[in-house]
């Protein structure tokens, strides 16, 4: 955390962003987005199912109570994550712009 914050406020972060860029296929929001949108999907994934083994009483009610939790958990965690992750790109593309 101590290094992300440093290297955004000092530009060096976006001057790694540009260099990746350069020799990647892939730009690094791509990635961004890409990576948040399978972290939501894992922590919605593992919370339907704790939910389906957790409380469900057969195995129609754990499919409903899995299909439910995962639909909602990712409903909330990915613009949550969106918003998180691509804020934290967002800034350092700000800052490092000024910077340089």
């Amino acid at each position: 955390m101590y290094y992300l914050a440093r290297s955004i406020f000092l530009g060096v972060f976006w001057d790694e962003v540009e260099m990746h860029d350069r020799t990647s296929k892939t730009p690094m929001s791509r990635k961004t987005i890409f990576g948040t949108v399978a972290l939501a999907l894992i922590i919605s994934l593992f919370m339907g199912v704790n939910s389906a083994v957790s409380y469900a009483d057969g195995s129609s009610q754990g499919v409903w109570y899995f299909v439910l939790v995962s639909f909602v958990s990712v409903m909330i965690y990915l613009p949550i994550l969106l918003l998180f992750f691509g804020g934290i790109y967002l800034l350092a593309k700000k800052i490092g712009m000024k910077n340089s």
